[in-house]
């Protein structure tokens, strides 16, 4: 910390002089320094394994989320198999999970428990748990995939009253998927995923978002997109949505990677879901069909951008990307962070998650060459700019397998919760094998000197409202 002292001043008006100077001396060091994040593995507690689910001892399992709601509550999204049944959806006896921590408490504990294995043992069943939100009343919603055989698959929506009572259906669909959902500040709820129907002869799929208004018991559609046509494009899911519910970007953002993956695109509602129009279409390499572009998760900047992070492949490596919006313009975008892998199966990069606390700083994880790291971009009140991302934490795997961040959240507390799935690759990928963990630390501790910001009011990330997300910042 730098100590300014005042010299005695002969007069008024040289004493006010002096303080000027002070004043843009202090100016000029949040200029230069901003609310700089901690360096790497410096001042920061070590991470704590909070919870390692298996249904049953030796099965696969892995984690897809990790939220809080208002009151601290945590939740962890994932899918379980009872027995030591292969990952994808081969595997038989997979269940849908969601697992609840309440606030001032350590246990985990399993509040939905979905399986639905109406064809096991003919072709085996995989459900999982797609997408997790929290509206303002504290009602839990989750996107249940529920896949049977390849023309029996359902799509989901389970709800959770605030009063804890028992998940119960309250959509379901036979001609698509839901892979995402959100819920604004009014209460409203939005659910993205596609509908998959026969055109001309052919399979195909375009993305859809579907509403349940405040007071509605029934999920009406309010986008229908197809980025090509039906008949050309195999396969167009809209992956995410996210609601910035206040500022020069608030809105509802749908994004996803249409025509398998080539393109990545983001697509804005300003009117609650009545129109929208596509603010985002991006190729990190337009020259290679075969590429994987998937963006994962949204945040806004406290400047009027938007944030959005994800994977790019560009020939045969691929990138973990952050694509930022112009600051109150949803309609022109560029790169904001970008580093590549190189083995597609273990060392390739992929930025997973993104959040923003109440002071504008933004958090993001995921995985690059096998490590799982944290990146911080901190934002400076007094300019109102933002600095560089920085490296914030490198963090090692709980069990020396291939690891990535699925989930971050933050609880009541400051204490900081990822969501981690561990891999073993074999040669044959229905032999690999996964693992769940629930990693966390504290974010202040007394042999350090942080500022932690209580609750957020900002806006969502790519599946909920966190109202609880806060980044460490160091004082000066």
């Amino acid at each position: 910390m730098t100590t300014l002292f005042l010299k005695a001043a002969r007069s008024p008006s040289q004493a006010r002089l002096t303080c000027q100077r002070i004043r843009r001396r202090r100016t000029r060091q949040l200029e230069k320094y901003g609310l700089q994040p901690l360096e790497p593995r410096t001042l920061l507690s070590a991470w704590n394994v909070e919870d390692h689910y298996q249904l049953t001892a030796d099965a696969n399992a892995s984690p897809s989320q990790i939220v809080a709601d208002s009151l601290g509550n945590l939740y962890t999204t994932g899918w379980a198999n009872d027995n030591a049944a292969p990952v994808y959806e081969g595997a038989k006896y997979a269940h849908a999970i969601v697992r609840e921590k309440l606030a001032g408490t350590t246990a985990w504990t399993t509040i939905l428990d979905y399986a639905d294995f109406d064809d096991v043992p003919a072709t085996g069943t995989v459900n999982t748990i797609s997408g997790i939100a929290i509206d303002k009343f504290n009602n839990v919603f989750v996107t249940v995939i529920d896949h049977g055989s390849f023309n029996d698959t359902l799509a989901l929506v389970l709800e959770r009253k605030a009063d804890q009572s028992a998940f119960s259906v309250i959509d379901t669909r036979t001609d698509g998927l839901y892979h995402s959902i959100t819920a604004d500040a009014s209460g409203n709820v939005f659910a993205a995923g596609s509908i998959i129907e026969t055109v001309g002869g052919v399979r195909a799929s375009h993305w859809v978002v579907r509403k349940l208004a405040v007071g509605k018991t029934a999920f009406t559609t309010v986008d229908d997109f197809a980025y090509r046509n039906k008949q050309v494009s195999t396969y167009q899911p809209a992956t995410g949505i996210a609601v910035i519910d206040s500022g020069a970007a608030a809105g509802i953002y749908v994004f996803g990677a249409p025509i398998a993956y080539e393109n990545w695109v983001v697509r804005k509602s300003s009117d609650g879901g009545k129109t929208w129009k596509t603010v985002e279409d991006f190729d990190i390499d337009a020259t290679n069909i075969n590429t994987y572009n998937l963006p994962r998760a949204l945040a806004p900047g406290a400047d009027g951008s938007v944030y959005v992070v994800g994977v790019a492949t560009y020939g045969n490596t691929q990138h973990w990307i952050v694509r930022k919006s112009a600051s109150g313009n949803a309609g022109t975008w560029s790169t904001d962070f970008d580093i590549g892998g190189t083995d597609k199966f273990t060392n390739f990069s992929s930025g997973n998650r993104i959040i923003v606390d109440s002071s504008g700083n933004l958090l993001m994880t995921g995985q690059s060459n096998g490590q799982m790291l944290i990146y911080t971009k901190s934002y400076n009140a007094h300019t109102k700019k933002y600095g560089s991302w920085s490296l914030t934490d490198q963090i090692d795997s709980p069990d020396g397998r291939t690891v990535a961040a699925t989930g971050l959240a933050f609880d009541n507390t400051g204490k900081l919760y990822l969501a981690v799935r561990t891999v073993v690759y074999f040669t044959d990928p229905m032999t690999s094998s996964t693992a769940w963990y629930v990693l966390s630390r504290p974010l202040a501790s007394p042999a350090t000197r942080f500022l932690s910001s209580a609750k957020s009011t900002a806006a969502t990330t790519s599946s909920t409202r966190d109202p609880l997300q806060s980044v460490l910042t160091r004082r000066f």
